[in-house]
C-alpha cells in the first residue's frame, strides 16, 4: 500500500483527526462552543508547564526544528503543516531563500515588479473585488488578527470606507481624547473623517504579495499563488502590505518599489503619504470589542518531552465568521494606557511617528 506522503487521506475536517492531544479551553465566562464537553482535571492536567507564549522575543526565535526552521513563535500558531518531510539524501529537500545569489534575488524582484506594473493597468472606479462585492478589510479596520472572516469592509469610496468603521472609531476616540463627551468625540470624528483623503485611482492588487505565494523555477516566476484577497484596492495597499510583516517578504520586497518606475515614491515620501490612513488605523486599533464566538481554543500539547512550548488553535481559525460586539466601555485611563502603549509599539517597529 502506498504511504500517504501529502496526507490526503487525512481528515482535516476538526483538528483533532490530524492533532492529537488537543484540549478545548472554552474562553473566561463563556460556554462551550458547539456542544464541546468542558475538559476534564485530567485533560486540563496534561497542559501543566506548557507555555503558549514565549517570554521574548529572543525565546521566540529558538528553533524547534532544524529541518523545516519551525520555531517557538510558530508552534504559538494555529498551523499544522499538511506536507510532511517524506525522504532525505544528502542535501536534497533543501528549500531556503537565502542561498540565492544577489543578482538571482533582484531578477525575481524585477519580475514581480513587471507582474504589479500589469496589475495596475487594471482598474476601478471604486473598491471591490474583481465580481464587484465589497473586500473584506484587513487593512484598517482589523479586529483581530487577520482571518479569511473579517468584521469589516472596505467602503467602495474613502468617505465610505470610514463610515463602515465610524461606531468603532468614535469609541476608540472617547481613549485618544480621554473623554466621553459626544460632542467633542463628534467634532473629533467628522475631523478624522474630512482628513481622509479619497482613495482613487483604484488598482488591482494581489492582496497578499510575498515570497511564500510565488513559485519559480530556473530562475523564472512560474506562478503567483493565494489569490483569496485579491481585488481593486487603492493605489497604495499593495506597497503598505508588502512592508507589514516577516523577513522573507522584505528580502525579496524592500527593493522592489524603486524598481517599479514610473514615477513611485520613495520611501519617506510614501509613508508621508500614508499618515492619514495610519492615523485612522491607530485610532481603530483602540476601541473595545469582543468576538464571543472565538475565545475558545484547542490547546496543544508540548510539542516534546524536552521542550514545553505549546501552541493552540483558534476557534476562528476553523473557519467560522465572528461574531461582532461593540463594548462601549468609554474612556478609561488604565486601559487608555495599555492599548496606547500597544499602538506606540506597532508603529516604533515600522519606524513611524503617529
Amino acid at each position: 500500500m502506498d504511504r500517504d506522503y501529502t496526507r490526503q487521506n487525512r481528515d482535516y475536517s476538526h483538528p483533532e483527526n490530524p492533532y492529537k492531544g488537543l484540549v478545548y479551553v472554552p474562553g473566561e465566562g463563556v460556554p462551550p462552543a458547539n456542544g464541546i464537553p468542558i475538559p476534564t482535571k485530567e485533560q486540563l492536567s496534561t497542559l501543566d508547564g506548557v507555555k503558549t507564549y514565549a517570554a521574548t522575543k529572543e525565546e521566540n526565535q529558538t528553533e524547534l526544528c532544524r529541518s523545516c526552521g519551525w520555531k517557538v513563535i510558530d508552534e504559538s500558531s494555529s498551523y499544522d503543516s499538511r506536507v510532511k518531510i517524506f525522504h532525505t539524501r544528502a542535501n536534497v529537500g533543501v528549500w531556503a531563500l537565502h542561498t540565492l545569489s544577489k543578482d538571482q534575488q533582484l531578477s525575481y524582484t524585477d519580475q514581480v515588479a513587471d507582474i504589479i506594473r500589469e496589475l495596475r493597468t487594471y482598474t476601478s472606479p471604486v473598491a471591490c473585488k474583481v465580481d464587484g462585492t465589497p473586500l473584506d478589510d484587513y487593512i484598517l479596520g482589523v479586529c483581530s488578527e487577520r482571518a479569511p472572516c473579517c468584521c469589516k469592509k472596505v467602503g467602495f469610496t474613502g468617505k465610505k470606507w470610514i463610515d463602515n468603521l465610524a461606531d468603532e472609531l468614535r469609541d476608540a476616540l472617547t481613549r485618544t481624547h480621554k473623554t466621553n463627551d459626544p460632542a467633542i468625540i463628534e467634532e473629533k470624528f467628522q475631523e478624522l473623517r474630512e482628513s481622509f483623503p479619497e482613495q482613487g485611482p483604484y488598482v488591482l492588487a494581489h492582496g497578499d504579495l510575498n515570497a511564500c505565494n510565488i513559485m519559480v523555477k530556473d530562475d523564472k516566476i512560474e506562478a503567483i499563488l493565494d489569490w483569496e484577497w485579491a481585488g481593486y484596492y487603492p493605489w497604495w495597499v499593495e506597497r503598505y502590505r508588502s512592508g507589514c510583516g516577516n523577513d522573507a517578504k522584505a528580502e525579496l520586497l524592500a527593493p522592489l518599489w524603486e524598481r517599479i518606475g514610473g514615477g513611485e515614491m520613495n520611501k519617506n515620501e510614501f509613508w508621508q503619504r500614508m499618515k492619514p490612513m495610519l492615523s485612522v488605523f491607530s485610532s481603530f486599533r483602540s476601541y473595545s470589542f469582543e468576538h464571543p464566538n472565538h475565545s475558545g481554543v484547542w490547546r496543544c500539547p508540548a510539542f516534546c518531552d524536552c521542550r514545553s512550548s505549546g501552541g493552540f488553535i483558534k476557534m476562528k481559525i476553523l473557519g467560522q465568521p465572528p461574531v461582532h460586539r461593540l463594548l462601549k466601555e468609554g474612556y478609561d485611563p488604565e486601559r487608555t494606557a495599555m492599548l496606547l502603549r500597544s499602538n506606540t509599539e506597532f508603529f516604533t517597529e515600522l519606524g513611524l511617528e503617529i
